[in-house]
Formats: structure tokens, sequence, C-alpha cells
């Protein structure tokens, strides 16, 4: 099983491991490949994607991209190319700018550079058909009910289900570490946090031989993250420059034009 929901720092006052913390994590847990999908923002993919490839790990960018007004309802976006990565760094743009951004609006776009995995069944019972489309099975104590339902509804309706155990901090105690920076970022005493406004206490980096005996029992969903992950091929061409072209009338240098636009 691959960790395709993984938030960094980068999701600020929420997610408290840092990018170098997450690399050596999976380094020791023998994985060929990993994501980094903050929340509404790409913050420290560069630097992810520079970490991974110095340690042998292929980086899998992403992002989870919520619902205004209701960060339960969301979608993960993982870049299969240089194009999806393109697509996400608009859509990740639009989110932040556009008062009247909307999933469903978003997702009535093809998108096929991107695979897209939800929980959310309302979206995935009007978006599920696609090929590129997942349905994200998050099995543990607390959600076990919701996990088996959404299962159920992804048979039912032939959509596939992708193994998942979204990671917000690196260790199982790591949990008062997000409660505290939750407090911070809702004004209130960690004492007055409730279930709804913490991540799972299960949320963090998992032994993968436990997480694949916890989705024994769906196999396929396993295989899909494998799937998705061997699928997503970005290069950054980290080493290049990528300046624009700007085509020079004749008679002018860059310089002479340069100065001119300037003046």
């Amino acid at each position: 099983m691959i960790p395709l929901h993984v938030h960094s720092n980068y999701t600020l006052l929420k997610g408290t491991s840092r990018i170098e913390e997450l690399i050596k994590r999976a380094g020791e847990n023998q994985l060929q490949m990993l994501a980094l999908t903050d929340t509404n923002g790409m913050y420290g993919l560069v630097q992810f994607a520079k970490n991974a490839e110095e340690n042998g790990i292929k980086p899998i960018l992403g992002s989870l991209i919520d619902q205004p007004n209701d960060e339960s309802v969301y979608i993960l976006l993982l870049a299969k190319n240089i194009k999806g990565y393109e697509d996400l760094c608009k859509i990740i743009t639009s989110r932040k700018l556009n008062d009247d951004f909307d999933l469903i609006s978003l997702l009535s776009k093809p998108l096929n550079e991107l695979f897209i995995i939800t929980p959310s069944i309302i979206l995935l019972e009007k978006f599920g058909k696609r090929d590129n489309v997942y349905a994200e099975l998050i099995i543990t104590e607390r959600n076990k009910s919701r996990a088996r339902n959404l299962y159920t509804f992804a048979k039912d309706k032939g959509i596939k289900v992708v193994a998942s155990n979204p990671v917000y901090f690196l260790d199982k105690s790591d949990i008062e570490l997000h409660k505290a920076v939750t407090a911070i970022r809702l004004n209130t005493a960690i004492d007055n946090l409730s279930d709804d406004e913490l991540a799972d206490s299960e949320f963090y980096f998992k032994d993968i031989l436990k997480l694949n005996k916890i989705y024994k029992n769906v196999p396929e969903a396993i295989r899909n993250s494998e799937f998705i992950a061997h699928n997503c091929n970005v290069d950054l061409r980290l080493s290049q420059y990528k300046f624009p072209n700007f085509a020079v009338p004749k008679g002018k240098d860059s310089f002479s034009l340069l100065w001119e636009k300037c003046f």
C-alpha cells in the first residue's frame, strides 16, 4: 500500500510533520513512492520532490481541495504528469481567489490528467463513473461505519476503491501536538475541541505492514493505491531554468526591449 493522503506542516496549523520527517519515515518503511497532499496549497511540493528524489523515493504530487465552508467534503487531486501539475496549480489558484468556487463545478470539467480520490458519497454519486475517480476507503475505529457504507455504495455503483490512511502527524503520540495547533487555528482551548474539529487519532504514519493487514480483506484497494502511485510521473525539471519565451521585435535585443518596457 502506498500512502496517497499525506499532510506536512504546510497544511497550516493542522499537519505537524516536517517534509524531511515524512521522507525519512517512508525510507524506514522501505517505500519507493510517497505522496504529499497538503490542503488547498502546494507550498512544500518543490522541497518535497527534491528531497524525495535525493532519497530514492518517487514523489507523488498532489493536494487536498476542500469545499468552501465545509472542510469535511474534499477531493484529493494527484498529478499524473506535468500537465496535471499545471492543472492543479490553476485549481488551487481558483480555490483561493474565486468566491464562487465549488467542487461540483470543478468536477464537471474533464480533469483527465489528475487522479481524483474522495470519500464523499455525494460527489461520487455524481462523478464516480470516470476511470480516474476513486472512493477513498479509510478504515479506522472511528471511521468503520462510514467506511462500510462507502464500500457498499462503491461496489453497488461500480466505483473503484483505494486504500487510504490519512497522515496528519508522524507518530501516534503526536496527536497532542495536533490538538495544540488546532486550538491555535480555531482560537480556543484544547479542552474545548470536539472530535469533529480534530483529525482522527489514527491519522499518523502507520507501519505499512500494519496497513496491509488492515486492508487484507479489500486487496483491490491496496492494488489501486499502487496503480495510482505508479501512474503519477511528474518531472519538475528542478535543475533547469524555465523562463517564458518572449518574441523580440526586429531591430531590438532582449535588453533594449526590457529597458523600453520598464520606462
